[in-house]
């Protein structure tokens, strides 16, 4: 018996959310880093989970 071969679909690229300013340093997942934060991010820009954690880690250098 012949099994018929199914193609999965791509998948998607997951998009990461990405947050404000005032959204990160309001957080309480940031708290203990807010002076820092407060003080490197751009209040222009969003940042995605990833960029933040890479901005703590290195000190507050981006």
């Amino acid at each position: 018996m012949a099994v018929a071969k199914t193609t999965a679909a791509a998948p998607e690229q997951a998009v990461e959310t990405k947050y404000t300013k005032e959204q990160i340093v309001r957080a309480k997942t940031y708290s203990r880093y807010r002076d820092m934060l407060s003080a490197v991010l751009d209040g222009e820009r969003t940042y995605s989970k990833t960029e933040i954690e890479k901005i703590i880690k290195n000190g507050g250098a981006e």
